[in-house]
């Protein structure tokens, strides 16, 4: 999204042909794409897209195999978390550091889940939500990067999967999803100094599945609607009291 001509830029493709997520934001005005389904099975290799030359370069593959997970970037290292093996909700995690080159397992989580979000604000990255075994959590925790250990953290008001999770200033926001029989409009936003959360005004249509970025400190959400193939890029502004 180019917000000063108001122009979706187009769709990335990988090298594999695969439009694939989740797509985790690098310095250098890169971002990496990691393990998802494609026709049923999971595709264990990782991808980078370099927006300035506007090329795909291939990456060391993940350790595991993982689908329906996101992932979110800490002090310069991309955090795979959770998600699914095909046959199982994943509780592991792994981590990329790009100055060697390499994935490495790091503590598993307290409880399994797929379709969770992740964001990483102040020194931790949190593990927001989820499904696991056909339930829908309100769950959350958070990776102490410094302690190498997982804590849990105040439940969501609402349970849900497929939820959009951004850091926002100072706060953790929810956005959308599904409570597992319906597309979700509510936002929700955790302060990590109160260790609760609030809702927030909804969106004007519900969605799952939805792509967040802040820019300029709007919240611009790329998606599909609950009923239709078409994209579009909503955005949303807070005035926080």
């Amino acid at each position: 999204m180019d917000p000063q001509k108001n122009v979706l830029l187009s769709r990335l493709i990988s090298c594999t042909g695969s439009q694939r997520r989740p797509l985790a934001t690098m310095n250098g005005a890169r971002c990496s794409i990691g393990a998802s389904f494609l026709n049923g099975k999971i595709i264990v290799c990782v991808e980078e897209y370099d927006v300035v030359r506007g090329e795909w370069k291939q990456l060391p593959s993940m350790n595991g195999e993982r689908g329906r997970f996101d992932s979110a970037v800490l002090n310069g290292k991309i955090y795979a978390v959770a998600g699914s093996n095909g046959n199982n909700d994943l509780k592991t995690a792994e981590v990329y550091n790009p100055k060697l080159n390499q994935w490495s397992a790091i503590p598993s989580l307290n409880k399994a889940r797929s379709h969770n979000g992740c964001a990483a604000l102040d020194g931790f990255l949190y593990c927001v939500g989820g499904s696991l075994d056909q339930q829908v959590l309100k769950d959350c925790e958070r990776f102490d990067e410094s302690r190498q250990v997982w804590e849990p953290i105040a439940s969501m008001e609402l349970a849900r999967f497929q939820a959009g999770v951004i850091a926002w200033r100072g706060l953790v926001v929810a956005c959308g999803g599904c409570d597992r029989w319906n597309c979700m409009d509510s936002v929700e936003a955790y302060d990590p100094k109160t260790n609760k959360w609030r809702m927030l005004a909804k969106m004007r249509t519900a969605r799952r599945g939805c792509a967040v970025a802040v820019i300029r400190g709007r919240s611009y959400f790329s998606t599909s609607s609950p009923h239709s193939s078409i994209t579009c890029v909503l955005t949303l502004h807070f005035t926080l009291v």
